[in-house]
């Protein structure tokens, strides 16, 4: 039995380096974990301010400036057209011309409309949706982290208690060896000396 109880005690050893090893790279991947978490959550709230404070504005205001060259082409095809009646009526010009120019202040009015439709559109669907998308970013990124926080706090419990079952386990193969082996003293025979 004693020979058993030291095999028993060599494979406790083992199973308790073994467990402390699996407790010190729980404690890594953990960190790297949270880290992980911690980088994600603050790229989501850098993009949603940097949308916010910075191309959300600058979007809307490329659309403003398009719409002021879209209607700063539009009255200058409006007069054009006028003028070019004029001329058409003292036959300075003839009918194609005319005709041109009053297509291209057709085409004019059709671009400030598409502009302001553009600044429409960005107002009501393209920022909210994109602000809301970004916002939602970050609550994922939020909730990850803290998933992040007590996953790793589980797992590194249950190394935690693995080492402890082993330390546990070891010790009371050491007190049983040692019983045994005071038993084996106590029983011993000397023989009388002749």
């Amino acid at each position: 039995e004693q020979q058993q109880i030291t095999l028993d005690i060599v494979a406790a050893e083992a199973n308790l380096s073994t467990s402390k090893n699996e407790l010190e790279i729980q404690k890594a991947d953990n960190e790297a974990s949270i880290e992980k978490a911690t980088i994600a959550l603050d790229k989501a709230t850098k993009e949603l301010e940097k949308y916010r404070d910075g191309e959300a504005p600058g979007d809307r205001r490329k659309l403003e400036i398009a719409i002021k060259d879209a209607e700063t082409a539009n009255n200058r095809s409006k007069k054009k057209y006028e003028d070019s009646q004029l001329l058409f009526k003292q036959e300075y010009i003839n009918k194609s011309e005319l005709e041109q120019n009053e297509i291209e202040g057709e085409k004019a009015q059709v671009s400030l409309e598409g502009a302001n439709r553009d600044l429409e559109m960005f107002e009501k669907y393209t920022q909210p949706m994109a602000i809301t998308e970004k916002e939602a970013a970050v609550r994922d990124a939020t909730r990850e982290r803290n998933n992040a926080d007590l996953r790793t706090q589980s797992l590194l419990r249950q190394k935690e208690v693995a080492v402890e079952q082993n330390e546990k386990r070891l010790t009371r193969l050491r007190e049983r060896l040692d019983r045994n082996q005071k038993e084996i003293a106590k029983m011993s025979v000397t023989a009388p000396s002749p």
